[in-house]
């Protein structure tokens, strides 16, 4: 088995080993895969964060040995929270985007291999804080990007990589594609029950998913529509107020993160998915402990006003030792 990473600004992956073929998603600077096989100047690859699957050329990447790629895996993930900044290496400057992974971030420096960077713009561990609100202040970073089929950027994004990378920013991993995000998370029933941050789901006239967005207010969704932009939606759909007409029929809406585990390996679970790096476990929002005995590794405070009301709930916690080898139900 063989692994690599992104040491570009983004790689465009491809449904065949062609450049005429489509392009399926985009890695950007610091993501991790698998290789699956190699066809002359292209290799199948298998995504990391996501499990997506796609072809790249051989010339855009960088290997990884497996200690490399087994480190990575384990340890928090620092993200850029920039547009677009730099990484500096001597005299040469490579350009990362919104949401790019910065891999051994440390004291203002990451390296792929032997190359280190110099970093001055800001970076943050992905922790999983106040979702609602800063999904959707994530979401807002993107308005108006153009619309991309398979684009995670903002220079140009789809639908579902819009809600992708508003998550990834707030330290959640969504799967890729519309489809496959409706299977994740919780049913909302009514849009008079919805929170800040909630996806709704639309479907075609096959009944197949379609088009996501995230849920600015219970009459308001962002999501990417020709560009990223704001209409307003009604249990009928999105109601686009320029053409003055329904675009999308509402099927469905999901709230992600109605539960949260911490399964002792320092990874964020909802339903049993890997999320995210972390240290927090729980289900739901019951407010019961189990300790760890005498070994009490791991100290977790949460702080949450009634959900009915609330559109947000926030988790702080401490470490108090490095390591815990047992889970807390909260």
């Amino acid at each position: 088995m063989s692994y690599g990473i992104c040491p570009l600004s983004l790689i465009p992956v491809r449904a065949e080993a062609s450049h005429r073929s489509e392009q399926v998603t985009q890695m950007l600077f610091g993501e991790t895969f698998t290789i699956l096989e190699q066809q002359q100047d292209w290799i199948k690859v298998h995504l990391n964060f996501d499990d997506y699957e796609g072809w790249i050329q051989k010339s855009q990447y960088y290997p990884l040995s497996l200690t490399e790629f087994n480190e990575l895996q384990k340890s928090r993930v620092y993200l850029s929270y920039d547009l677009v900044q730099i990484l500096i290496n001597h005299q040469s400057i490579t350009s990362i985007l919104l949401g790019s992974d910065l891999p051994w971030f440390r004291s203002g420096n990451c390296r792929i291999g032997t190359t280190n960077y110099s970093f001055e713009g800001n970076a943050r561990q992905s922790d999983v804080m106040a979702i609602g609100k800063m999904v959707v202040e994530n979401a807002y970073m993107y308005l108006n990007a153009p619309y991309l089929w398979g684009g995670r950027s903002p220079f140009g994004i789809d639908c579902s990589g819009l809600t992708q990378m508003a998550y990834k920013l707030c330290g959640i991993t969504l799967k890729r594609d519309a489809w496959m995000q409706s299977e994740q998370g919780q049913a909302v029933h009514l849009l008079d029950e919805t929170q800040a941050g909630d996806l709704a789901f639309f479907d075609n006239e096959e009944g197949r998913i379609t088009h996501v967005g995230i849920l600015v207010a219970k009459n308001k969704i962002i999501h990417s529509s020709g560009q990223v932009r704001v209409d307003s939606i009604d249990h009928h759909g999105i109601f686009n107020n320029e053409l003055r007409k329904y675009t999308h029929n509402l099927r469905l809406i999901k709230r992600i993160c109605d539960s949260i585990h911490l399964n002792g390996k320092g990874l964020i679970t909802i339903k049993n998915e890997i999320l995210c790096n972390g240290r927090v476990s729980g289900t739901g929002y019951r407010q019961c402990i189990k300790g760890f005995g005498k070994r009490k590794s791991l100290r977790l405070i949460k702080s949450a006003r009634n959900l009915s009301q609330q559109s947000m709930f926030r988790f702080e916690y401490l470490l108090l030792k490095k390591s815990c080898d047992r889970g807390i139900t909260i």
